[in-house]
């Protein structure tokens, strides 16, 4: 199965979800969807561009690329 990724290390994390919560880590390759979501009717206007690292990361992240340098 390989390692285990951790999000902490992917060069993909959103540089501020660095610094807070690791419940709310966002994932830059992994965008919202345009439009309106399927949980209520509204815009994703207040809600950032990108998904939370844990909806798509359960250990082996298919878009998981080691950070580069010193963390953002």
């Amino acid at each position: 199965m390989g390692e285990v990724t951790y999000c902490e290390d992917c060069d993909h994390m959103d540089p501020w979800s660095r610094k807070g919560n690791s419940r709310y880590a966002l994932c830059t390759k992994f965008p919202r969807m345009t439009g309106a979501g399927f949980v209520s009717k509204d815009k994703f206007d207040k809600d950032s561009p990108y998904n939370y690292c844990n909806a798509i990361n359960l250990g082996h992240c298919p878009l998981w690329e080691p950070i580069k340098g010193e963390p953002k």
